[in-house]
């Protein structure tokens, strides 16, 4: 939290302070945590709370209509993402809108990234967590917010694992764990396809193993990369 906090100051030339709270059993002890420094700032950057916990204590915090409330797993991630993918559509000459894409990975990062997709108009997303496609009906490893994201994604209602619903997808973007997508699979991917692999320190596939299975764009999570 302190190296976050010095970003935002040298980046934006934001003051931040870093607020650790002890895990708390409910989501609603947590924001009667957060409610009582709320007079103290000007916006509330949540970091590193899981999900469905974080949907729940965001959707609590800005229904109080106090500050700005962000959740960086969530927010951060996906716009980056989205800013990334914008980029690499004009590398591949493909209209991003008409793209068909699979994030891996249902937590807070993947749900979120699959919203703002929808939102910039993307049409035929698939999510994958580790019992497969999550679709509309599924009742194994499910909660409330794959449940509601269920019924705007995987437009087909498709029932597979990730290797099974990857195939002739445009977009991979991978907020999984290290060594999830197999370079045989990307294979299978449409042409000039669009990688994305960002589980840390270690993502879904190695860029060298991606390109030599025919990915024609690369990013990760690695400064190194």
């Amino acid at each position: 939290m302190e190296g976050k906090s010095l970003l935002f100051k040298l980046l934006g030339d934001v003051e931040v302070v870093p607020v650790c709270i002890y895990p708390r059993k409910t989501p609603q002890l947590a924001i009667e945590a957060i409610i009582k420094l709320l007079g103290n700032f000007d916006a509330i950057n949540l970091e590193d709370i899981k999900a469905p916990e974080c949907f729940d204590i965001e959707e609590g915090l800005n229904a109080l209509k106090v500050l700005p409330i962000f959740h960086d797993d969530q927010h951060g991630t996906a716009i980056v993402t989205l800013a990334g993918l914008i980029n690499a559509a004009k590398v591949v000459e493909k209209d991003l809108r008409a793209c068909k894409i699979v994030i891996n990975g249902a937590g807070a990062a993947g749900i979120t990234i699959a919203k703002l997709l929808l939102s910039y108009g993307v049409k035929d997303i698939i999510i994958c967590d580790s019992a497969g496609s999550i679709y509309r009906g599924r009742t194994n490893n499910m909660n409330e917010a794959k449940r509601k994201i269920a019924e705007v994604t995987n437009k087909d209602n498709l029932n597979g694992l990730l290797p099974d619903v990857i195939k002739d997808t445009d977009v991979f973007i991978g907020v999984s764990q290290e060594k999830a997508l197999r370079g045989h699979w990307v294979a299978t991917m449409a042409k000039k396809s669009i990688v994305f692999a960002l589980a840390n320190p270690v993502p879904e596939i190695l860029p060298d193993d991606a390109k030599s299975s025919g990915a024609y764009v690369y990013g990760s999570g690695r400064s190194d990369f």
